[in-house]
């Protein structure tokens, strides 16, 4: 192999960094395999990865400019290709419904669209609710219908269906039933006291974090950010450190954690605690106490406030009293627990299945098989892979966000090496692509260039 000038490493890096500046002025992000193709090189000799080429370019690589550019290609050729679906139906005199839709496509309408209404909206045909007005007698049969099913449900699961499950059961739009929502379905179905829906849930949910707001703001804490979706319940300041705050809304006798061990309140308020670099993390619950089996595990890092602990801060006069005996009052979901260990095994049984056809799913792909966060159900990617009995592949550890260690970068430098040694001696080809395919590592977590494995390979 040819070694190269510094002059023709400079000239290619020239020629790659101009490459990028006029692919981004027409709104594109070249990769990592369109330069490498375009170029015909092995990019890794001539920059240190990708984002070193875009700052020899003068710009700031970012992996979601990648995504974006993907996402919006896709959504355009999705949104097309409803909108001529329901103009072509049109002009036959159908009327797609969202389920006929989805079906012909292959898409979950409410991704690309609010609505089946801005569909047709967007398609220029006139969208009619139903599509043919049904009787006076029909809609007063299936609102009975749905009142009886919510208090069957109500008296023999103490579980209360939520709109997308009555939508889902009854084929109807519940807001042309029942105009003012979840009020009036309880209200008409005679459990107006009742507190065990998934609307008391948010409202419990609401509550506390107006409590903890209110007591955080009390004990000197700024409060940075709250109800963030993929993050803590709340992110508060004191003193220049960030503090992650977990709220969990439990009945005033129940234990923490009351749930599975793997999604467990101390588990997420720790991950939260190294992703923020916290020196410690607060949970606020309505709860009585710890479960005895945690108890004596509770890092010194958390710091827990249970419900004797919250009352003492509020004064006695404040409305927050009542919402926090509202909180402690409320019956709990049991379906909910229910439905989390169904889906769990379900998840396990699907990477099983994946492991016996040499596929093995990243966290990504079982989201979008189960419409999950997976987050929700397993402690990470990890723990569902050890309880399925299936070991998680290393070259996707890196895809999992998950850091390699010391210890297991070292082996498999150690790997790459005696790799490309014995090819070597075997007459074999060797080079970059070879080396990733054959051990499926990504080079450049290991390695800043192919010069250095052959340096120390010795060859």
């Amino acid at each position: 192999m040819r070694k190269l000038t510094p002059q023709e490493i400079k000239t290619t890096r020239h020629e790659v960094a101009k490459y990028i500046r006029d692919n981004i002025k027409k709104g594109r992000y070249p990769g990592f395999l369109e330069i490498k193709k375009e170029f015909r090189i092995g990019l890794h000799t001539y920059f240190k990865d990708i984002a070193h080429a875009y700052k020899v370019a003068g710009l700031k690589y970012k992996r979601s400019n990648f995504w974006r550019e993907k996402r919006i290609k896709k959504e355009s050729i999705v949104k097309k290709a409803v909108i001529d679906l329901i103009r072509t139906e049109n002009t036959k005199g159908i009327k797609l419904t969202r389920r006929r839709i989805e079906s012909r496509v292959g898409i979950a309408l409410f991704h690309y669209f609010k609505s089946l209404r801005e569909a047709y909206k967007y398609a220029g045909v006139k969208f009619e609710p139903h599509f043919g007005p049904r009787t006076k007698e029909e809609r007063k049969q299936t609102k009975r219908a749905i009142l009886s099913y919510i208090k069957k449900k109500v008296k023999s699961e103490r579980y209360f269906p939520d709109i997308h499950e009555i939508r889902r059961e009854f084929h109807v739009g519940t807001d042309t039933y029942f105009p003012e929502g979840i009020r009036e379905i309880i209200k008409k179905a005679g459990l107006k006291e009742e507190r065990f829906s998934a609307f008391w849930g948010l409202e419990k949910e609401r509550r506390l974090l107006k409590i903890a707001q209110h007591i955080l703001e009390q004990q000197g804490y700024e409060i940075i950010s709250k109800q963030n979706k993929t993050g803590p319940d709340i992110i508060i300041k004191k003193n220049g450190i960030i503090i992650p705050v977990e709220l969990k809304a439990f009945r005033k006798n129940s234990y923490l954690p009351t749930r599975l061990v793997s999604r467990n309140p101390i588990n997420q308020i720790k991950t939260y605690i190294r992703k923020l670099k916290s020196p410690f993390g607060i949970i606020i619950t309505t709860a009585e106490g710890l479960h005895p089996r945690y108890k004596n595990k509770v890092p010194k890092n958390v710091k827990i406030w249970l419900h004797k602990d919250v009352i003492k801060i509020i004064p006695a006069e404040s409305s927050f009293r009542k919402d926090l005996e509202f909180i402690a009052a409320t019956f709990p979901n049991f379906n909910s627990e229910t439905k989390i260990r169904k889906i769990r095994q379900e998840v396990i049984q699907y990477i099983k299945r994946c492991a016996k056809q040499n596929k093995h799913p990243i966290t990504r792909e079982i989201q979008k098989e189960f419409k999950i966060n997976l987050a929700s159900y397993f402690k990470d990617i990890f723990e569902a892979y050890k309880l399925a009995g299936v070991k998680y592949p290393e070259h996707k550890k890196r895809m999992s966000g998950r850091k390699s260690s010391k210890e297991e970068k070292k082996k498999i430098k150690t790997r790459i090496i005696s790799f490309v040694k014995k090819r070597y001696n075997e007459g074999l080809p060797y080079g970059y692509n070879t080396i990733q395919k054959e051990l499926k590592v990504a080079i450049p977590s290991y390695f800043s260039s192919m010069q250095e494995i052959y340096k120390r390979s010795r060859i």
